[in-house]
């Protein structure tokens, strides 16, 4: 009898004992998982990728960054977002990130990849369906939240999805006179701000078809009563009474117009009297170009690469009728109102510092400058070449970063892919090297509010992007549009630009 009762409490203690250790066990998984979950998190170790039914499917290298979806953190397995697959609790840490969300809309075209494919540090093992996003360097798809570059080998398929839902043609409206019913139909169609604009005119973007940019001098509280993107009047539009197309923009004036006149508007629709707005203010054209070689002995083939020849021509005709070439000085100082410049006034960049710019890689921009008593400002990629090799009276040298200049996915160094200490301090570093806080020149046009803040944060006067007309002291301060020089432009296009 005294034999059994001690079995039974021995028993009883190991099961108590038992239900206790792994009621710790349990609280220890649960603090892990709560720890561990958060929108953004990053791999701690190489870590299996699974699908909707918990099968692997692929793998997340270490310092892998992904989006979550918010769901309860005491789920065993985590969902990315946007997409159907999984990871587990384990091996991950949160990362202290906002999320941007990607809102460019995809090309009329999409991808069906191989079996077995690789984003990055993402490799997954099935064949899956792609929209394509970007194509200027190649094929870009949206991946959890992420715009990542493709490799052509792990594509099966490319094929056109003709679905008439992008357009070649934006009405643009002066919000001058309305009335609340003509806001509240303006609220149903897409409106863009000026940036986007810009992109879709340099075909980085498409657009749906009802979409609107609209303009206004007003500051109406009306507009943030309907959640209207009124921008502000930045560039001229080139009359027009047709459809517009990327070159002719449908333009008019919303003053007093009837309800059926602004539908007409909306729509694209030819009207009696289109009318056309302009900026009155002073503007000033700022060319972009990138790299000079000689066609007769040397092989460029980028679109960017311009013959030496032609880029003689557009200085030898800027000297021949009297435009000024301003320093970067002299255009912050006249962008902040401090001076005035005269009428054909032109900013001449150049991009990264590559063929032909400096002493060390060909020696065609600075001879050029010099003999023509011209200014320029060189945007130098800072980690890849010494500023020593880039001196001239006639060029001042800016940053274009440290060494940021990595378009790709995320894990490369370019904006997008930087927290903002790692930016602050790439940015700061190029600052220095240059010498110069003046101005900034974001890597393939890519900018984002951390690189916005950072420059305020510095004291940054100016920063420029891309797009295809002229700076206004109303431009935005940290995105100044610039006209790209192509391998191809014709006299008649450079002509067109400076004036």
């Amino acid at each position: 009898m005294k034999k059994a009762l001690i079995l039974i409490i021995t028993t009883l203690l190991l099961v108590l004992t038992y239900f206790v250790c792994d009621n710790i066990r349990l609280k220890k998984i649960d603090e892990t998982k709560k720890n561990n979950y958060n929108e953004i998190v990053k791999t701690e170790k190489e870590i299996k990728l699974y699908n909707k039914d918990y099968k692997e499917i692929g793998s997340l290298d270490i310092g892998t960054k992904v989006y979550l979806e918010k769901t309860d953190y005491k789920n065993d397995y985590y969902k990315l977002l946007d997409e159907e697959y999984y990871i587990y609790y384990e091996n991950i840490k949160p990362v202290k990130e906002k999320i941007e969300e990607i809102n460019y809309l995809p090309f009329n075209t999409n991808l069906i990849t191989t079996n077995e494919f690789v984003l990055d540090k993402i490799k997954i093992n099935e064949t899956k369906e792609f929209n394509v996003y970007l194509k200027k360097e190649g094929n870009y798809i949206k991946f959890n939240n992420q715009l990542f570059k493709i490799d052509e080998k792990y594509i099966k398929e490319e094929k056109e999805v003709v679905n008439g839902e992008y357009t070649d043609s934006i009405s643009i409206l002066n919000l001058i006179n309305y009335d609340e019913e003509q806001l509240e139909l303006i609220n149903d169609y897409n409106m863009i701000d000026n940036n986007k604009y810009s992109m879709w005119k340099n075909n980085e973007i498409v657009l749906p078809n009802n979409t609107i940019l609209l303009v206004s001098e007003k500051e109406d509280e009306l507009f943030k009563k309907y959640k209207l993107v009124v921008n502000k009047i930045e560039f001229e539009i080139e009359k027009n009474d047709e459809v517009s197309t990327k070159d002719k923009l449908n333009s008019y004036e919303v003053d007093n117009v009837s309800l059926d006149k602004l539908k007409k508007m909306l729509n694209k629709e030819k009207i009696e009297k289109p009318i056309v707005y302009y900026y009155s203010g002073p503007s000033v054209p700022v060319l972009n170009y990138h790299f000079f070689y000689d066609k007769n002995t040397e092989v460029c083939n980028e679109t960017i690469c311009l013959d030496t020849a032609k880029f003689e021509e557009h200085l030898k005709y800027l000297k021949n009728n009297n435009f000024k070439t301003l320093t970067m000085q002299e255009f912050v100082d006249w962008y902040n109102g401090k001076i005035e410049v005269p009428e054909k006034s032109v900013l001449i960049t150049v991009d990264d510092g590559a063929m032909g710019t400096s002493f060390i890689n060909g020696n065609k921009l600075i001879p050029l400058l010099e003999k023509y008593d011209l200014n320029a400002t060189l945007f130098l990629i800072t980690a890849w070449w010494d500023p020593k090799n880039y001196v001239s009276k006639n060029l001042d040298v800016e940053s274009h970063g440290f060494d940021i200049h990595r378009l790709g996915t995320c894990g490369s160094q370019n904006i997008n892919c930087l927290d903002y200490n790692s930016l602050y301090d790439d940015l700061k570093k190029s600052f220095d090297i240059v010498g110069s806080y003046n101005s900034f020149c974001y890597p393939f046009y890519v900018h984002n509010s951390n690189a916005v803040n950072i420059l305020s944060n510095l004291g940054v006067q100016v920063a420029f992007g891309g797009g295809n007309f002229n700076v206004t002291r109303g431009s935005y301060r940290y995105y100044l549009p610039r006209y790209p020089i192509y391998y191809d432009i014709t006299m008649e296009q450079f002509i067109n630009m400076v004036n």
